[in-house]
């Protein structure tokens, strides 16, 4: 993260709320939580036991699957644009 982002929890002290990171450049709002739950339900991602982990298109696709969920506009917008939001 550069200097100008953000990382917050909202809500009280007794109240868990997601954490969310504001990317001032591009306008983001990410909720980490979810981000983290879907990495870790594509096991392709992280686990390197699996065949699957060395397949780029496997795991290309399941960033633009994150990417979505995470900014549902994502197909919409350049490829430029993409990338920026991918880092």
């Amino acid at each position: 993260m550069s200097s100008s982002d953000e990382c917050n929890r909202s809500g009280g002290a007794n109240t868990p709320s997601p954490k969310i990171c504001e990317f001032s450049d591009d306008n983001l709002n990410i909720d980490i939580d979810v981000l983290i739950s879907e990495v870790q339900s594509r096991a392709l991602l992280w686990d390197k036991s699996l065949d699957q982990y060395s397949d780029r298109n496997l795991k290309r696709a399941a960033w633009e699957e994150i990417c979505v969920l995470l900014y549902p506009d994502f197909n919409k917008i350049s490829r430029q644009q993409q990338k920026q939001i991918g880092k």
